[in-house]
């Protein structure tokens, strides 16, 4: 597993991730707010992720 700075490419895979616990914390994948969040701090390097043989298998961030 390798952990590093989340970029414009992991989007895809990050809001896979987010999908997946939707039931825990809410609805993200369709909410604005999220989406700027993401962004913004992939804009700041602030996000990581956790990928495994080319898959997200995690991610950190904060808004």
């Amino acid at each position: 597993m390798t952990v590093r700075a989340a970029d414009p490419h992991d989007i895809d895979g990050l809001l896979a991730l987010a999908a997946e616990v939707e039931h825990l914390f809410g609805p993200m994948v369709a909410d604005p707010a999220f989406h700027a969040a993401l962004h913004r701090t992939i804009a700041r390097a602030t996000a990581l992720v956790a990928e495994s043989g080319g898959t997200l298998t995690g991610a950190s961030f904060t808004a």
